[in-house]
């Protein structure tokens, strides 16, 4: 051997070409390199903590509402705009609600000329605001709760896909176990 001859391992290609050979200590080999170490899996296991809170508030009803009260009526096209224009409506997929809103607003403005015309009236009118109110609100919650059906659905029919396809993420789900320690 002479003096100048590199040790025994791995060194870039003499050649230019990307990668590493091996030189034995007397010629270059065309052995694969070594892989690289495995990435060390971090797993933030998160099933303790509740899932964080995310509000999306639309308009609020309730305050439109004492507001067209208190200027009887006059409030009341404010809150139509708001109502419409709101991007968190509630909404099901194929149907349209510019039905309702029309009618919303027709019979809204009839009701509110009833309360006008006959102030006996307008406690009936109040109540029967309060109903339709909470009403609208058990609507908008069987709209999540039915979304949020359709979610878990989704994720247990992908889970149930990959468990008949082989993959761990069918058995495991979101969190899979930590790998074992190295030997």
């Amino acid at each position: 051997m002479h003096s100048n001859t590199p040790s025994p391992g791995w060194y870039p290609d003499p050649s230019g070409v990307p990668g590493q050979r091996f030189f034995d200590g007397r010629q270059w080999t065309y052995r694969q390199p070594p892989p690289p170490p495995a990435p060390a899996i971090i797993i933030n296991n998160n099933v303790g903590t509740p899932p964080p809170v995310v509000l999306t508030g639309g308009p609020n009803h309730a305050l439109h509402l004492v507001l067209t009260l208190l200027t009887c009526g006059m409030w009341l096209p404010i809150w139509l705009i708001v109502a419409i224009a709101s991007p968190s409506r509630p909404r099901v997929a194929g149907q349209s609600n510019t039905g309702l809103i029309i009618a919303g607003v027709f019979g809204g403005l009839f009701l509110l000329g009833v309360a006008v015309s006959h102030p006996a009236v307008f406690l009936g009118v109040v109540a029967l605001a309060g109903l339709g109110y909470l009403g609208y609100r058990a609507y908008e919650r069987a709209l999540d709760r039915r979304a949020e059906q359709a979610r878990i659905a989704a994720r247990a029919d992908g889970q149930h896909q990959a468990f008949l396809s082989g993959e761990p993420w069918g058995i495991y789900g979101q969190y899979p176990p930590a790998p074992p320690p190295p030997r």
